[in-house]
């Protein structure tokens, strides 16, 4: 296999890849998908962007 060819076959798996992620966030009606810990969302923080968590998501109710 030339040099081409390899290259021409790792972008078709990562366009498999990528195209199964967006069917994915199709499917789940979220606006957002974190490669690293699916509870995270980015969050505007007045002129920057930064990646957090709701607050509310955090707190559990006591349990007896």
């Amino acid at each position: 296999m030339s040099t081409l060819e390899a290259k021409i076959a790792r972008m078709r798996k990562r366009r498999e890849l990528h195209q199964a992620m967006l069917a994915d966030l199709v499917a789940s009606g979220d606006s957002q998908l974190s490669l690293t810990d699916p509870d995270a969302r980015e969050m505007t923080m007045h002129p920057k962007v930064g990646v957090g968590y709701n607050g509310r998501s955090l707190l559990m109710p006591a349990t007896s």
